[in-house]
């Protein structure tokens, strides 16, 4: 993600996908500061998940999986089975 061209296609492609409905993103906040991010999609039947970020730093926790699971939360609250 640190190539600035992948960076233009994030910026450029989350508005339209955000507008149709789409666009699924799940943060996890520790003490104040961002720790898990997940970034996916859904259409109404299904979840899907793109890529995802973690902050190590925090021993012993398991903030990617808690993005998962507020992910599948989202779908399902959302219709998809």
């Amino acid at each position: 993600l640190a190539d600035p061209r992948v960076q233009a296609f994030h910026r450029a492609a989350a508005p339209a996908l955000m507008e149709a409905g789409l666009l699924r993103v799940s943060v996890v906040r520790h003490e104040g500061r961002i720790v898990a991010v997940l970034l996916g999609f859904a259409d109404g039947r299904r979840g899907y998940s793109y890529i995802n970020g973690v902050d190590g730093t925090v021993p012993g926790q398991s903030f990617g999986t808690l993005a998962f699971a507020c992910a599948i939360e989202d779908a399902l609250a959302g219709g998809a089975r």
